[in-house]
């Protein structure tokens, strides 16, 4: 079972990397923004500011080994302790700072819109791994034109959103796991 799902991922991985360099090709004068979205690593408790429980924090890293060839030029965080320990490990790997965004759900597809166009002006043509909320994540795909973002479940860790975008056209979306798989 491993090895099928194994095979799968890279199945999927070759074609989106096919679909990107195909867009790359037809772009060539617009930069391609790559946006990676993850939802923070398991929390210690369910009330406040928690911590990184001992899995979350063995998540981090493998989020760090992940993403350790991936091209990091940024890295995004909420206000929230968790966000900024699940990007903590590829921080110190990359020597980059965590730009930390505040969070206004008063009008939640201002604050994603607003937070996109800032993503995307300050990292455009690079690659910046924004870590969220189960409630967030999802309204930054949609504002970054992912036709019909998921929801993520309250016991879901291990989801990994791959946007490229290119100015003038339709987003591509690889998702992808790390990790230990989620229940």
């Amino acid at each position: 079972m491993k090895r099928s799902r194994l095979i799968l991922v890279f199945a999927v991985l070759l074609q989106f990397l096919v679909a990107a360099w195909t867009v790359s090709l037809l772009a060539a004068e617009q930069p391609t923004t790559t946006i990676i979205l993850v939802r923070h690593a398991e929390k210690q408790a369910e009330s406040g500011d928690p911590s990184l429980s001992n899995d979350g924090r063995a998540r981090a890293e493998a989020l760090a080994r992940t993403l350790a060839d991936a091209g990091v030029t940024g890295l995004s965080a909420t206000p929230y302790r968790r966000t900024q320990q699940t990007l903590e490990p590829l921080a110190g790997q990359k020597s980059l700072d965590i730009e930390v965004q505040p969070v206004d759900l008063s009008s939640p597809e201002a604050y994603a819109h607003d937070l996109v166009a800032g993503l995307l002006e300050t990292y455009a043509g690079g690659t910046v791994v924004v870590a969220g909320h189960s409630n967030t994540v999802p309204l930054l795909l949609g504002a970054l034109g992912v036709a019909e973002p998921r929801s993520i479940g309250d016991d879901e860790y291990d989801d990994l959103f791959v946007v490229q975008v290119v100015a003038g056209k339709t987003p591509l979306l690889l998702q992808l796991h790390y990790g230990e798989p989620s229940p």
